[in-house]
């Protein structure tokens, strides 16, 4: 399955096949496709509160749920946000369908995990809560291939139980299989440079590189803190938030912005050097911005 919104387009079409007319709950936090991947294959689709760290409100998400609670739910949760890389609570979550009373058999739990989904299986003292996996009872959990895999082409992967790819799975007999895909096809040669990095890299290469970033990034939020700058990182994150600088370096630094935030993501190619050159501009346009405002 290639990129975005296909992951999640297909996700919530195995729940809408899996469930009678369903309703999507997902964070107003969550990645913009949800909404696109609900309005293409007609779905009713609702929003639920955060928090301020960027997690899904299990609060928020039970008066959501409450309210339709005689629906069928598909409720998408995010491992690793768009803007502050936060986690939601998956025990916690799949708790609040169980009080409300939506058993199995009335929901779909989609776990979009673009970025950490391929970071936090491999970190040691991760609270289970957030670890994305099927032993929480989710149905689907998805991520991409050119983030932490390392693929040289943008693609994505869904893993989803058999038994719903079973119920949309059709033989066409000129390829002798059954066909269990979205759009008929996938990118074979996608396929084979995802093999090629799980392969050379396996888990201990995968350890090593969610503990490298990891640490990167809390080097990188510390290194604000120190210089007094304002900074969000949740634990086990590899996004750092802070205020947004000059186009000058939105540009050089290729920074993703929303409002007056801006955010760094440390990847396995963002090395300590580079970390070094952008602490050292960004905090050189901080000091310089702050005294401008002390002397006016």
């Amino acid at each position: 399955m290639e990129g975005l919104p296909a992951r999640q387009l297909a996700g919530v079409y195995l729940a809408r096949e899996t469930l009678d007319n369903p309703v999507l709950i997902y964070s107003t936090e969550a990645h913009y496709s949800l909404p696109k991947a609900a309005k293409i294959l007609r779905i009713e689709a609702l929003t639920c509160g955060a928090d301020c760290s960027g997690a899904i409100s299990p609060d928020a998400l039970s008066g959501v749920i409450h309210a339709n609670r005689h629906r069928s739910i598909i409720l998408a949760l995010t491992s690793g946000t768009t803007i502050k890389g936060a986690h939601d609570d998956i025990t916690s979550c799949v708790s609040v369908l169980d009080r409300v009373g939506i058993d199995p058999s009335r929901r779909f739990v989609h776990v979009d995990g673009a970025l950490n989904a391929m970071v936090l299986p491999f970190v040691d003292g991760l609270p289970n809560c957030i670890r994305p996996s099927f032993r929480h009872g989710i149905d689907s959990v998805s991520t991409s291939g050119h983030k932490m895999i390392g693929t040289p082409m943008p693609c994505g992967i869904l893993v989803v139980r058999r038994e719903h790819v079973s119920r949309v799975a059709s033989a066409v007999s000129y390829l002798r299989s059954d066909d269990t895909t979205l759009m008929g096809s996938r990118n074979g040669h996608a396929v084979l440079a995802i093999w090629n990095r799980v392969m050379r890299l396996g888990i201990a290469g995968f350890r090593h590189n969610a503990r490298t970033c990891i640490e990167r990034a809390e080097g990188l939020a510390a290194a604000f803190r120190s210089a007094g700058i304002p900074v969000l990182l949740n634990p086990w994150s590899l996004t750092v938030v802070f205020p947004k600088p000059s186009e000058r370096l939105v540009s050089e630094y290729q920074l993703a912005c929303h409002d007056n935030s801006a955010h760094a993501i440390v990847m396995p190619n963002v090395k300590a050097d580079l970390i070094d050159r952008f602490v050292g501009a960004y905090t050189a346009e901080w000091r310089c911005n702050s005294r401008q405002k002390v002397s006016s």
